[in-house]
């Protein structure tokens, strides 16, 4: 019979891969928190409403940062093209930070600037051992 812990003596490559795996689980569950909000907003033909950061346009904008927050997140969840995913949710992120609160004080960037954080990690890692991406890269390598 294992040890109740026997997470923790795991060898240190399985540990790197749940850390991952937990990362890219969490941030993208949260994420949808935000995202869903905002497709709502679309369905509800709100765009014109949005914000417009970039100077593409608010509807344009609200697109965009919707694409991310929830298609994006919802792939990076099973692992799916993780990299591209983090990379798109990094811009959207690195736009709200240093474009759209270029003015704000570090404190009221604090939270988009943990989720920049935690998507450019997902970025230089991908999805770890236990993702679809993997599991693609698996069953084409045979």
């Amino acid at each position: 019979m294992k040890p109740p812990c026997s997470l923790v003596l795991t060898p240190w490559l399985y540990q790197y891969h749940i850390g991952i795996l937990f990362l890219r689980v969490s941030v993208s569950l949260l994420m949808l928190t935000h995202g869903i909000p905002k497709l709502l907003m679309l369905m509800q033909g709100q765009g014109p409403s949005w914000m417009n950061p970039i100077g593409i346009g608010a509807t344009a904008s609200l697109v965009l940062c919707t694409f991310a927050e929830c298609l994006c997140s919802i792939t990076l969840l099973f692992g799916f093209l993780s990299r591209l995913s983090a990379l798109v949710l990094v811009f959207n992120f690195w736009v709200v930070v240093f474009v759209f609160d270029s003015e704000a004080s570090w404190a009221q960037v604090e939270l988009p600037l943990l989720y920049l954080v935690c998507y450019g990690t997902l970025l230089c890692t991908g999805g770890g051992a236990f993702s679809l991406d993997r599991l693609i890269t698996r069953k084409l390598a045979k």
